[in-house]
Order: C-alpha cells, then structure tokens, then sequence
C-alpha cells in the first residue's frame, strides 16, 4: 500500500514550482522528475491554495487521512490535525 501524502498548499506542486520560468529549466526538470517519483510511490493530495485556511487544512486532512503532511512553516497545523491516528510525519518548509 502506498502512503497517502498531503500538500497543505500548491506551491509545492508541479505545476507551480516545477513550471515557474524564473527558474533554471534543469532545476524545473529536476523538480518535475521528483515528482513523477513521488507520484508512483505515494498517493499524493494537494490544497488548491497557497494559503488554506485552518479550517480547509483541517478538512482536507480528515478526509484524505494522510500519513505524511507536507507544509509551510506559515501553516498553522494544530495539535487536532496531528492526532489523527495514521499520520506519522510533518514535514516543513520555508
């Protein structure tokens, strides 16, 4: 069974990071082969928002149940999200 990892916003996404222009083309080639990786090992949900809501966060996370969540430190992911019983990482970015 693959993990089911969840996004708490877009810009982590292909289609955001991995397709901006201002990048250089072979760190947006990079990016965008990580994520067919990503997406073969894991099953992957994503926010369509930058900035959820605590509220869209914390249905987003009791539908898809994720065992990872991926965020940016600016998410405020509270103690109820992390409590769910088959989530076993946060990970974070700035």
């Amino acid at each position: 069974m693959k993990p089911k990892v969840f996004f708490a916003s877009n810009v982590f996404s292909m289609n955001e990071i991995g397709k901006n222009t201002k990048m250089e083309e072979s760190i947006r080639h990079k990016i965008q082969s990580s994520w067919e990786i990503l997406k073969s090992i894991a099953v992957i949900k994503s926010t369509e928002k930058r900035f959820p809501t605590t509220r869209e966060l914390q249905d987003a996370i009791d539908n898809f149940n994720p065992n990872i969540i991926g965020c940016h430190l600016s998410h405020s992911i509270t103690k109820e999200m992390q409590e769910i019983p088959n989530l076993f990482a946060v990970s974070t970015a700035t």
